[in-house]
């Protein structure tokens, strides 16, 4: 990340805690969206932007070798992204 974008970055990540009710929510006007839930695409790298995508893969390796190992994406490689900010 850029200077200047880390802050905004950071800022955007921040969860707020609301003592009266005892949860954590997003901070206002930030959503978490988390796209194909139950495939791979969206653990695979963590950028889908094709300049992005080579230099930030982390799972996709992985998966090529189930693959090549008689698992098939979307059928029997499976995927559930969380929210690592309730980890």
């Amino acid at each position: 990340l850029l200077p200047g974008a880390v802050e905004c970055w950071c800022d955007n990540i921040q969860l707020v805690y609301d003592e009266e009710q005892d949860v954590f929510s997003n901070q206002d006007g930030v959503s978490i969206r988390v796209p194909d839930w139950g495939g791979t695409s969206a653990f695979e790298s963590l950028s889908p932007k094709a300049l992005l995508k080579s230099a930030t893969h982390y799972f996709s390796t992985f998966n090529d070798a189930l693959e090549d190992a008689g698992f098939k994406r979307g059928t029997s490689i499976r995927g559930a992204p969380y929210d690592f900010r309730y980890a």
